[in-house]
């Protein structure tokens, strides 16, 4: 899990690998939700962003390098462990849409947490623990 595994409320979306041939011009998952999400997409290595040419999507949207979590390691079929960057963006409530990935060795990873709204006299929004 990576650093993922330290950030409580921290949540994994299971999706399926066999998603990967999705194309970065089209729509690959969509989350839906009523409540503020933090969205963490861990790619696993360096060069699944570049061939499956996510930099373009993710720029467009929004979605910025996150420094401070440590990626989650994957298992080592067919030509890893990989480890890689990962992107994050705080979307409001609603749907959020996952571009494709388009690599044949697989999608990227998907994290989750939810925002709650600042009680009174609060000074940003605190995560759900």
């Amino acid at each position: 899990m990576g650093g993922f595994g330290e950030i409580g409320g921290m949540l994994y979306v299971m999706t399926s690998n066999d998603d990967r041939h999705t194309s970065y011009r089209q729509v690959m998952w969509t989350l839906e939700s009523e409540h503020t999400l933090d969205i963490h997409l861990n790619y696993r290595s360096e060069n699944h962003l570049a061939a499956g040419n996510a930099e373009a999507w993710l720029r467009a949207g929004g979605w910025e390098r996150n420094q401070t979590i440590r990626s989650a390691v994957t298992s080592g079929i067919p030509n890893g462990p990989y480890s890689g960057p990962v992107f994050s963006k705080r979307c409001p409530p609603g749907r959020t849409h996952l571009q494709g990935s388009q690599y044949w060795e697989g999608t990227y990873l998907v994290f989750v947490r939810m925002v709650v709204s600042p009680s009174p006299g609060a000074a940003s929004p605190a995560p759900v623990e």
